[in-house]
């Protein structure tokens, strides 16, 4: 340790490990990019807290060079190109996934992440895109908003596949365009949040007993026909085999059409309907919430609770439940690979 700097290295670890054999367990020592992040890994490698001794810590955990204290992949991608992390059996990290993951494409300082086995991605499970899941949203979403109480008769599901299925040619086109021409992106993304508003406007139009899927079919297809105008006007003709080409590449890399309309702009679904949503019933939630913790004397959780975004709590609550998706396979026989190393 120099000028309040930390190296950390899993050889480091293993030489721990094997001088101060505490217990019988490994120590293994992982890097998430901030707190949401430590709650969503948690319950994936609570499965081998019988073997081994992990510790999940955050990123602003570590001094950087820089001397600031951060989140987020950034934070952990230069701890690791200043080499302040070097990564091996018994120091992972895990990013969220995001256009680089989609795309394939790891540069300007990403570049340790491909076929690194000591770096975790969410994949299709990534933050942006974990409360859209095509599996079990409704359920997911009724835990963690109660929807079941205050919107029983919205199909939560069927609104987010049909807005995604809606938008999904602008939002493959804005992914296209950071690909091959980033100067594009700025109109494509001014179009998408248009289009988002006037989605938010009909939700806040609406008493919440009226929250039924008719009452957002006529919208819907008219953000639809807009998205084609949009697309036809401002793409080439002369772009549109390469345009084919991209999307077949995108399906691809999502393992098929209806992960990939579930990831692109998920976020979008949490910014301009999700929200909306939850500031009907925040306040009731709140409470429950609140009645919860003090019930098990978690004074701490208690206190964080007001300090905590309702939409990023009911985000957390979402991510826990859907760590064991069927999408998150690979991310556990990656994790399975690393301990048995």
């Amino acid at each position: 340790m120099s000028n309040g700097n930390v190296t950390l290295t899993s050889e480091y670890l293993d030489a721990s490990n094997r001088l101060y054999p505490l217990t019988n367990k490994r120590n293994i020592q992982v890097f998430v990019e901030g707190d949401p992040d430590v709650r969503f890994w948690a319950p994936l490698f609570n499965r081998y807290n019988d073997k081994y001794n992990i510790n999940i810590s955050r990123a602003f955990e570590v001094p950087a060079t820089d001397g600031k204290a951060a989140n987020g992949c950034s934070r952990i991608a230069n701890l690791i190109n200043t080499g302040q992390l070097t990564l091996g059996k018994n120091l992972i990290v895990c990013l969220d996934s995001d256009y680089r993951f989609i795309l394939n494409d790891y540069k300007d300082g990403y570049e340790f992440v491909p076929n690194n086995k000591y770096v975790l991605e969410t994949g299709v499970c990534a933050k942006e895109n974990v409360i859209s899941a095509p599996e079990g949203l409704k359920e997911i979403v009724q835990k963690s908003v109660s929807l079941t109480t205050w919107f029983p008769n919205l199909d939560f599901r069927l609104l987010f596949k049909s807005l995604s299925r809606s938008l999904f040619i602008l939002q493959s086109l804005q992914l296209y365009y950071i690909r091959n021409d980033i100067g594009k992106v700025k109109a494509v993304n001014q179009k998408l949040i248009s289009e988002l508003t006037l989605l938010q406007d009909k939700i806040q139009e609406l008493n919440y007993t009226e929250y039924e899927y008719k009452h957002f079919n006529k919208i819907l297809r008219k953000m639809k026909k807009e998205s084609l105008i949009f697309f036809k006007s401002n793409l080439e003709k002369s772009e549109r085999k390469n345009f084919s080409r991209f999307l077949m590449e995108i399906h691809s890399r999502m393992e098929g059409y209806d992960n990939a309309i579930y990831f692109v702009r998920g976020h979008d679904f949490n910014d301009f309907v999700l929200k909306e949503l939850i500031g009907r019933g925040s306040y009731l939630l709140l409470e429950q919430e609140k009645q919860r913790r003090i019930a098990m004397k978690d004074k701490e959780g208690v206190a964080q609770l007001y300090k905590e975004a309702i939409s990023a709590m009911s985000l957390v609550q979402c991510r826990e439940d859907y760590s064991f998706c069927r999408h998150f396979k690979n991310a556990l026989v990656k994790v399975d690979a690393i301990l048995a190393a």
